[in-house]
């Protein structure tokens, strides 16, 4: 997925460099404003992925991946409630760190302000 947000990147640049080229200026700031909210959804998107695969990996290697505590993980705590993981009105993750336990959210916010 990195490599598809690579390709948009560098696809946006160059409709951007033709229309200034062109002297499409309007469509040009037209074209980097909807490419800016596009990559943003593009990131978002690349790291919903990544964390959601990384914790299912993580117990699926705890406990298996066809234990039923790896499922209720899968269906519960991973499946549409990625939204939920985050406080997405404040700038930190500690709403993410406390998940995991009152002594892994002081430990990763003591790394975090380091």
């Amino acid at each position: 997925m990195v490599d598809q947000i690579e390709d948009m990147t560098q696809s946006l640049t160059d409709i951007a460099s033709l229309l200034r080229t062109s002297r499409e200026v309007s469509l040009e700031v037209f074209i980097n404003d909807l490419g800016r909210k596009a990559l943003l959804m593009a990131c978002a998107s690349y790291f919903e992925h990544v964390l959601t695969k990384d914790v299912q990996s993580f117990f699926d290697d705890q406990f298996g991946s066809s234990h039923p505590a790896a499922h209720v993980v899968r269906v519960k705590a991973i499946s549409r409630q990625y939204h939920t993981w985050f406080d997405w009105d404040k700038s930190n993750a500690n709403k993410f760190f406390g998940m995991f336990g009152a002594e892994f959210s002081k430990w990763m916010q003591e790394k975090v302000r380091g």
